[in-house]
């Protein structure tokens, strides 16, 4: 059996897409448990388990709550899987799944293209039962990981891989697979298995937009002296920008099952 860990936030518009494509694409029994707010909310009965809250909890406390929710009730060696709302398969995911798990004990995206992350991600992680308990793994963030900037920071999932790192656990990291990219963080596919949109539920600036925003302005300014109206200009480009395409992806996703291949292979 698989177990599915999603979280849908204010808005409702990815809950058809991504059950259609999990019914369409899993090809396992499977049971699917969600954390629902705003308009999701009004789906909880289109899940197995819904949990809709009364107060504002942060995304890495959904995650684990739902975990200690399927651990309760899951066989050990059931699969455990974190699908973040705006993320589906895109291919059979079955039998992939299963020969992921027989030869390690935790499958997950990483994203190695924002800046070096080299820590498991939220948006599609994989394990069992027995292995979260066992290790007692949480998605809390807090360690400090230094990118590719030489930047020091922490994310959901940082704690987890200094856990993994400090056990000498062995863990299989599926990467992005785009041969054309709209975006340098948005809008991926992972070893040709899993869609992640990334800020599917809100307008965004990720890391990556921040400094070519810096670059963008500098260049700008021969004097070197960028003011905060040019930065804010640019940010706001920048914010509408993202949102125009996220509006253009998601509509080819809802219109065709192969969108992935028209817009990135």
């Amino acid at each position: 059996m698989i177990h599915i860990a999603t979280v849908h936030f204010h808005t409702d518009r990815w809950i058809d897409l991504q059950l259609q494509r999990l019914a369409a694409r899993l090809g396992r029994p499977y049971k699917t448990y969600a954390y629902l707010d705003g308009e999701a909310a009004a789906h909880a009965a289109r899940f197995d388990e819904a949990v809709v809250p009364d107060e504002r909890i942060g995304h890495w406390k959904k995650l684990d709550e739902l975990a200690a929710m399927i651990c309760a009730h899951a066989a050990p060696d059931d699969v455990l899987l974190f699908l973040d709302g705006d993320a589906f398969p895109v291919a059979d995911l079955g039998a992939p799944l299963e020969r992921m798990l027989a030869e390690h004990p935790l499958a997950a995206i990483r994203r190695t293209e924002n800046y070096g992350d080299p820590f498991p991600h939220p948006s599609f992680c994989a394990t069992t039962p027995r292995f979260w308990l066992e290790t007692g793994a949480s998605w809390v963030g807090g360690h400090q990981v230094v990118n590719t900037r030489g930047e020091s920071f922490t994310d959901t999932g940082a704690n987890l891989h200094l856990m993994l790192e400090q056990r000498g656990i062995g863990w299989l990291p599926l990467s992005r697979s785009n041969a054309r990219n709209l975006h340098p963080i948005l809008f991926g596919v992972y070893d040709d298995l899993i869609y992640h949109h990334g800020a599917g539920f809100r307008r965004t600036l990720t890391r990556t937009d921040q400094i070519e925003i810096e670059e963008e302005a500098a260049a700008m300014t021969p004097d070197g002296e960028v003011t905060e109206e040019l930065r804010e200009r640019l940010t706001k480009e920048r914010i509408e920008r993202n949102w125009k395409v996220s509006e253009q992806v998601y509509a080819a996703a809802v219109t065709h099952e192969d969108f992935w291949r028209r817009l990135f292979y």
